[in-house]
């Protein structure tokens, strides 16, 4: 009798209105009979939760518009994508000898080589896939020759993206969501002089902050290439790094206008909080991306970045020494007095 008595107690748990018991345990058992036939009948449909992300790169079509650009931005987009495609890799170091040859009295300023091969080497590159298409023996890829004849005019707008396990929004986007997912950082490298005159610049990584204002898709025929127009915060007025770590920057005072595009796969997010002290000034928060891997059935916890902890053991007796301390190593530590307050 025992099983009958238990599950007495589960139809007992269904009255609601004392006042008509029989009818709660038939509406609450109906309803679960009901729900246990839907979950039978959909075992096979997608779970109800955080969305499945893999750590490959994925296309999202929100807000998507086809729209025809101006062609100098178009040839600006153009240009860093042929700056980061490895197959055109060969034919940037021929052009940079093509350049010393045809000027060798400016052969030794660096700067000027830099800026002749920005200008020229998008229509250099196709002549030269062309008269090698020419030959019946060329070894041409089939991406070098899409990618060397530059993109459709028409290109596609996204107002969101998400790739390997990051959602980007545009800022127009983010000004009407509660959630922020336009912030942007990028590790470069780029060329550092001291002066106009200065004709032996020095190469090294920086890290640039900004935000996302659009996002572009650029059709090679053959292949897409995505691609992120940002406002860059000026590295030398608009960026302060304080002694605690922080790092602040300020939106308003924008820079590096002539490199405003990215490619979506060398896009980092971070998060912008605003200063409390000065409401101009923001600062700057890594995010952590969701790159577990959905096929092992198991979101395994990811560790953060940077985050090592060390500490004392403290034996277990009732006086403890006011010098053994525990700390975290990069983070400010909390005073604690005797008393635990």
């Amino acid at each position: 009798m025992y099983p009958f008595e238990r599950y007495m107690k589960i139809l007992k748990g269904y009255v609601r209105n004392r006042s008509r018991p029989e009818g709660c345990i038939i509406e609450c058992y109906i309803a679960e009979e009901a729900v246990e036939f839907c979950s039978e009948y959909m075992t096979c449909v997608q779970k109800i939760g955080l969305n499945d992300v893999e750590n490959v790169e994925i296309q999202s079509l929100r807000g998507s518009v086809v729209c025809t650009v101006s062609r100098d931005l178009l040839d600006e987009a153009h240009r860093l994508v042929l700056q980061n495609i490895n197959e055109i890799q060969p034919y940037i170091e021929e052009h940079f000898n093509w350049i010393k040859t045809k000027f060798p009295s400016k052969s030794r300023n660096s700067k000027w080589l830099q800026d002749e091969h920005y200008r020229t080497f998008s229509s250099w590159i196709k002549q030269k896939v062309m008269s090698e298409l020419q030959n019946t023996s060329n070894n041409v890829s089939d991406i070098v020759k899409w990618i060397s004849r530059g993109p459709l005019v028409n290109v596609i707008k996204f107002s969101s993206y998400m790739i390997n396990g990051t959602l980007f929004n545009t800022r127009e986007r983010n000004n009407n969501r509660n959630t922020q997912n336009s912030g942007v950082s990028l590790v470069a490298k780029t060329v550092q002089v001291s002066s106009a005159k200065d004709k032996n610049p020095v190469q090294c990584d920086m890290t640039f902050y900004g935000v996302v204002n659009e996002i572009w898709e650029l059709d090679y025929v053959t292949t897409r290439v995505h691609v992120f127009f940002c406002d860059w915060v000026k590295s030398d007025s608009g960026i302060i790094y304080e002694d605690f770590g922080f790092i602040l920057f300020n939106l308003n005072r924008i820079g590096h206008k002539s490199d405003r595009i990215i490619l979506a796969s060398q896009a980092k997010q971070v998060f912008y909080v605003n200063d409390p002290s000065d409401n101009q000034w923001s600062i700057v928060l890594p995010t952590q991306t969701r790159e577990w891997n959905i096929k092992d059935g198991d979101l395994h916890d990811i560790p953060l970045e940077e985050e090592l902890v060390t500490f004392t053991a403290i034996e277990d007796n009732d006086e403890v020494d006011d010098d053994c301390i525990c700390f975290r190593e990069n983070g400010e530590g909390l005073w604690v007095d005797e008393n635990g307050s």
